[in-house]
């Protein structure tokens, strides 16, 4: 047993499980916390100037890195500010502690300064396990928990309060060991269904393969290739409003963007495979279901609640995605000989030369609008593209200039894109600097809109303090673009007058390279496309944090 004070049994406990950030704001309960950092080098405070950049920060940490990340706010008031960021992991099944300190326990429960009745419950919706530590000498066990529930399939957010007296208090400590599980935990899949699943693929006419956000969280990319490929199918991500990570090389002639109900391959599909995906995620009403009546759905999926959350299934496997598209392989492969393999390579075929089709229509259209001014998408987009190296990695919180990032934008290589699919702004450029943290040797371009990035500005600070390297691209309309459609969609006063109240961002514009710049960062304007390519150059050797703001038509 080794005494030691509660602060510094929670350090350790990071130390052991590895854990080299903790992100956040602290406040005078953190003393005691901030105190103990000075003896652990192996950790480093990231200080963000708002909670919800801690948050951001952290999220995109993990699902780079794949592991735990920690993230420290000030009482009920820093707790509030984290709701968005937990809410947005929480969907993205990411592993975030978020661990506050709260009032002294001796003070508790007289309406004290910051308290709140129910501090844990502030997050509990959100989180897959919330909890006030009710003695110094449960710290350890308490965060080792929180740490092992927080990692394990399927995934999420984690919050604990610990009481101020509690980390100032002297607590005896035996031998720290982590409670995570030694090997990977998952769901193998029932192998009769998977059987059923493999026949029901082979005697499809018109199947279609949904790659789902697991498929590239399970590290199942090539994998889900193979499969593809094997049965000539043609593949779709996750519909736009839970599609967050790259799941298949969209260059593969069997890609055909994210999921649309109302595309030709949907509503002909008389098997629709969809793996580690939701099935599905609505934006707005609509009468008309998103798969055809006609339609068998085979789902593999970690998490019992996507299980036919929606729609009725022939076959659900509750699984990894990596275990049942292995699984599912193995029985394939032995059966797709002769015959069959001949009129998949021929559907193959036809879809390679489809996807030729639509690369010279997508060609065609940068060229049209080349020379726009304002810049065109479009061009903007081909630019980075040309620009980049291969592995850099995008994190899109575009909103609406985000489709045609993932329209002209060749995403090849793994862990290349992420992206928020809960709407909550602010996220994008925070979660890129927490990206390049976990992978400081690649290139790491936020591309985001002049609207979402102002939910989040004080990044820059932590950017410039901490000299993280990440390129931020203002996708600059001047306007909540996404809002002001929606009100020529609704077709009613605003529409027939041209007027959209409380739509646009002007008169006066907003000087983002001079905001840039009292961050201590790196900043250039670009109005004409020529521009572009040469700023991005500039932007990426700098080995800084730098901003280009785009005005986009």
């Amino acid at each position: 047993m080794t005494k030691m004070k509660g602060a510094r049994a929670f350090l350790e406990c990071l130390k052991m499980e590895g854990v080299k950030y903790i992100f956040g704001n602290p406040g005078t309960t953190e003393v005691a916390l901030l105190d103990a950092l000075c003896d652990f080098p192996e950790i480093t405070y990231i200080l963000t100037l708002q909670e919800s950049v801690a948050v951001g920060m952290a999220d995109g940490y993990t699902r780079a890195s794949g592991d735990v990340a920690v993230v420290n706010v000030h009482t009920s008031v820093g707790t509030a500010n984290t709701i968005g960021g937990v809410y947005t992991a929480s969907v993205a099944k990411s592993p975030v502690v978020v661990a506050i300190a709260n009032k002294d326990m001796r003070i508790l429960g007289r309406n004290s300064f910051c308290e709140v009745p129910d501090l844990p419950a502030m997050t509990r919706q959100f989180t897959k396990w919330s909890w006030e530590v009710r003695r110094a000498e449960r710290i350890p066990e308490d965060l080792l928990r929180g740490i092992k529930v927080a990692t394990t399939y399927p995934r999420g957010p984690v919050f604990l309060s610990f009481a101020e007296d509690m980390l100032d208090a002297e607590i005896e400590v035996e031998s720290l060991v982590s409670t995570r599980p030694k090997s990977r935990l998952f769901f193998q899949g029932n192998e009769e269904e998977i059987r059923r699943a493999a026949q029901l693929l082979l005697s499809a006419e018109n199947p279609l393969f949904i790659a789902g956000n697991e498929v590239a969280d399970s590290g199942a990319f090539y994998e889900g290739v193979e499969l593809a490929e094997l049965l000539g199918v043609p593949v779709v991500s996750e519909g736009r409003e839970s599609w967050a990570s790259l799941n298949f090389p969209h260059t593969h002639p069997l890609f055909r963007g994210g999921y649309d109900s109302k595309s030709s391959y949907a509503k002909k599909a008389d098997v629709v495979l969809g793996i580690g995906c939701k099935m599905f995620v609505d934006s707005t009403f609509s009468p008309v279901p998103d798969i055809p009546r006609q339609a068998k759905i085979i789902h593999f999926h970690s998490d019992p609640s996507e299980i036919a959350k929606r729609y009725p299934e022939e076959v659900s496997v509750l699984c990894e995605a990596r275990s049942g598209i292995g699984a599912l392989l193995h029985i394939l492969r032995p059966l797709v000989t002769g015959d069959l393999k001949a009129r998949f390579q021929k559907r193959m075929d036809g879809l390679r030369q489809e996807k030729e089709e639509q690369k010279a229509e997508r060609e065609k259209e940068v060229r049209a609008h080349w020379d726009d001014i304002p810049i065109h998408l479009s061009r903007l987009v081909r630019e980075l593209n040309q620009t980049v190296d291969k592995d850099a990695i995008i994190v899109d919180e575009a909103a609406r200039s985000s489709r045609a990032l993932l329209k002209f934008y060749d995403f090849e290589v793994p862990g290349t894109f992420h992206r928020s699919t809960v709407g909550y702004l602010g996220w994008g450029t925070p979660a890129a600097l927490g990206i390049k943290l976990a992978n400081p040797g690649r290139q790491v371009i936020s591309i985001v809109g002049d609207g979402s990035f102002l939910f989040s500005i004080q990044n820059l600070w932590t950017a410039a303090k901490y000299h993280i390297p990440v390129v931020v691209v203002i996708c600059n309309n001047r306007e909540y673009r996404a809002v002001k459609e929606t009100c020529m969609q609704y077709k009613g006063v605003g529409a027939t007058k041209g007027v959209f109240p409380a739509t646009d961002i002007k008169d006066p514009d907003i000087e983002f390279c001079r905001l840039a710049e009292g961050f201590g960062v790196w900043a250039r304007k670009i109005v004409h496309p020529e521009e572009i390519g040469p700023a991005l150059k500039e932007a990426l050797s700098l080995g800084k944090a730098a901003v280009l703001d785009v005005r986009i038509a």
